[in-house]
Parts: structure tokens; sequence; C-alpha cells
């Protein structure tokens, strides 16, 4: 029993993690769910190094598992590695929980790995659960800013701050030409979230779903043009007549944009961006 489970389960659990590596580097995953796509986002590195470092992890849990079965100072090393490893994985998954639509399947049997590992390897049983059981209460009772969908539907989003004076101007605009929006202040963190991605940290930024595309303008004089010109033409701004410079395509399942946004979850959503240096962060406008 004890070869099981500081030897055989460590394996396992390494080759989990290595066929999870192995899937993400060629863009596919063993878990779709929108916690997956969601949780590298979380991090401030790039997510491979996350799996090559539990990769290691599991991996040195088997080794000094394997010696601990004949050396009591090596038990003491692996009984630490263990909780280490499990207090780690239980803050990382406990966050995913209170921060995304859905919990990381992945990172969901990570954790069950090794608490599994825990509860045969450890003479205590109850130290696992109390650990598991501390470090979620303490998550549930922190105040935690939600992943949310941002952008639910068709129609025109104006990405605001009440305090910029060019997002005020395009305001107006939209007022005294009776045009219909839904506005999104970039007080709210879903929405600063998603320019985060888009790496714009410029205000008023104007989106246009259609379907699964989006058109991106911005800038308070971009935008006003936009729909000057479109008013000459006699035709509304849809994505598909957006004068911007050649699109950027980005796979949701790459950065985790698709969820964000809500586009229906197909590939290659365009975004196209049209900088304008008018609008250069003034006056609370990031």
């Amino acid at each position: 029993m004890r070869l099981i489970a500081r030897v055989v389960l460590p394996l396992l659990l390494f080759g989990y993690i290595a066929l999870e590596t192995y899937m993400k580097l060629h863009h596919t995953s063993l878990c779709d769910a929108t916690g997956c796509k969601l949780a590298g986002e979380l991090l401030r590195f790039d997510a491979m190094y996350l799996y090559y470092f539990g990769g290691v992890g599991a991996l040195l849990l088997a080794v000094t598992g394997a010696i601990s079965m004949r050396s009591a100072r090596f038990e003491r090393i692996f009984e630490a590695l263990l909780l280490g490893a499990l207090a780690f994985e239980a803050v990382m998954f406990s966050y995913q929980v209170a921060v995304n639509p859905e919990p990381c399947l992945f990172c969901m049997g990570v954790l069950g790995g090794l608490t599994l590992i825990a509860l045969t390897a450890l003479r205590n049983k109850l130290i696992p659960l109390f650990l598991l059981g501390a470090v979620g209460t303490s998550l549930a009772m922190l105040a935690t800013v939600k992943n949310a969908p941002t952008l639910t539907k068709e129609g025109t989003y104006l990405f605001y701050s009440p305090t910029c004076p060019h997002c005020k101007k395009v305001e107006r605009y939209f007022k005294e030409h009776h045009i219909d929006y839904t506005p999104l202040s970039v007080t709210d963190a879903s929405a600063r979230r998603v320019l985060h991605y888009l790496g714009i940290d410029k205000i008023p930024v104007l989106v246009v779903k259609k379907g699964s595309g989006y058109a991106w303008t911005v800038g308070d004089e971009a935008i006003i043009r936009r729909y000057e010109t479109a008013a000459s033409e006699t035709s509304a701004p849809t994505p598909t007549e957006s004068s911007a410079p050649a699109p950027a395509s980005l796979s949701p399942a790459s950065n985790g944009l698709d969820t964000l946004l809500q586009s229906g979850g197909e590939e290659g959503c365009t975004l196209s961006v049209v900088p304008d240096p008018s609008c250069s962060g003034e006056e609370g406008d990031k």
C-alpha cells in the first residue's frame, strides 16, 4: 500500500500533468470548460510554466516517496512536499472557483490526485482535510471580482469612464444622433479585463458585435468619424465595413477572449482596432 500511495499515485499524477502539457503545446486540452480557458489569464506569467512546474513537482513526489520507504528523513521531506503541493493547488483551484463561471476541470483532477495521495500516504488523515477546509473557507470569506461575460448579444457597446472627457464627447454625440448603444464602464473589472487582453490602454472604445465578429474603434474622434462616414454612405457601421487595418485573428482557446466576449465558441474571432492619438489617457481614462 505504501508503494502505491508514495510512488504509483504520484507517477500517475505526473503522467496526467505530462499529457495535458503535451496537449497544450499542440493547442488542445483534456478540458474545454470556461474555467480552463480563463485560469491561465489569472497568472502573472505564461501558463505553460505552471504545467512544467506541476510535472516536476509530481515527479519529485514520486522520487522522494520511493526513498522515504527506506529513510525516515525523506519521509518527512515527502510529507512536507505533499502538503505544500496540496496547499498550493487548493489555493489555485479555490480562487478559480471563486472568480470563474466554471472551475478548471484539469485543476480539479490535479487537486483530486493530490488529495488521494495525501489520504493514502499520510498517517494523520485529518491534516489534508483540515488544510483543504481552511483554504476553501478563507477564500469563500473574501470578496472577489468574478470573470463575467461582457458582450452577450449583438449590438453596439461603448467602453467608457465617467471621468473621461473624450468619453463624454462620444456620449453627447450618440445622444444627439439618437444612436442606441450599451455603456460598459471601465470601473467594472470584466470590462477592464477585456481591454487588457486586447492591449488597449485608452478609452473610449467602441465595439460593434455582429454574429461572432467584432469591429473595434479606439478614440473619440475615430468613433465619431466612423459614424459620420457611415451616415454619408447611408449605411450603419458593421464589423464587415470597418476601415481599420488588417484585422488580427485571435484563437479563443489560446487566451480566453472568446469566453469573455461571448462570441459563441467559434475559432478566429476578428478584432479590428483603430488607434486614435487624440485620446491620450487623460483624467482617469485608463
